[in-house]
C-alpha cells in the first residue's frame, strides 16, 4: 500500500468513529433539549453543529482518496508500496477501532449493570426510578458495546465493507 492508500482507510475509519461519537452527542442534545427549554436560536444551533458533524463524516467517508490526495500532495516522488495488504490494514484499524469503543463502553456498561443490580435489590419498578436520561444513557452503552464488539471480532467483514468502492482495495 501505498501512503496515499493508507491515508484513505484512515479517513474512512475516522469517518466512522466521527459518526459514532457524533450520535452519542445527539441522545445528549436530546437529553438537552428535555431537561432545560432552550431557545430556538439555541436548539437550532445544536442541530446545526450536529448535522455539519455528520455531513463532514460523510465527505470523509465517500470521497477518501481526494481527501487524502489534498492532504498528501507529494506525488512525484516514487514511494515504494507497503508489502501489507490494505485488507490487512483496515482489518488492523477496525480492530483497534472496536477496542476504543469497547474502552469506553464496558466502563459504562459495569457502572449500569450495578446499578440496575442495586435499585433491583431495594425492589423498585426500575422503568419508573430510571429517568430518561438514564435510560437513554443504558441505550446508548448498549449500542456502544455492541457496535465495539461487532467490530473487534468482526473486523475483517468490516474492514471489506471500508475499502469497498476505493482505490485501496484494488492496487
Amino acid at each position: 500500500m501505498t501512503p496515499h492508500q493508507i491515508l484513505a482507510v484512515a479517513l474512512r475509519l475516522v469517518a466512522v468513529a466521527w459518526v459514532l461519537h457524533t450520535l452519542g452527542q445527539v441522545t445528549e442534545a436530546l437529553n438537552l433539549a428535555e431537561r432545560t427549554e432552550l431557545s430556538r436560536m439555541g436548539l437550532a444551533l445544536t442541530w446545526a453543529v450536529i448535522a455539519a458533524q455528520l455531513l463532514a463524516s460523510l465527505l470523509m467517508w465517500i470521497f477518501p482518496a481526494t481527501a487524502a490526495s489534498l492532504l498528501l500532495r507529494d506525488r512525484a516522488r516514487i514511494v515504494v508500496p507497503s508489502t501489507i495488504s490494505a485488507t490487512q490494514w483496515a482489518t488492523l484499524g477496525v480492530a483497534l477501532l472496536g477496542v476504543w469503543i469497547l474502552s469506553r463502553g464496558i466502563p459504562d456498561a459495569v457502572y449500569w449493570i450495578t446499578l440496575l443490580k442495586l435499585l433491583s435489590s431495594v425492589d423498585l419498578d426500575l422503568m419508573r426510578t430510571l429517568n430518561s436520561e438514564q435510560r437513554a444513557g443504558m441505550a446508548g452503552t448498549m449500542v456502544e458495546v455492541l457496535i465495539g464488539g461487532g467490530f473487534l471480532f468482526g473486523a475483517r467483514r468490516v474492514a471489506g465493507f471500508v475499502l469497498r468502492g476505493t482505490a485501496a482495495a484494488h492496487p
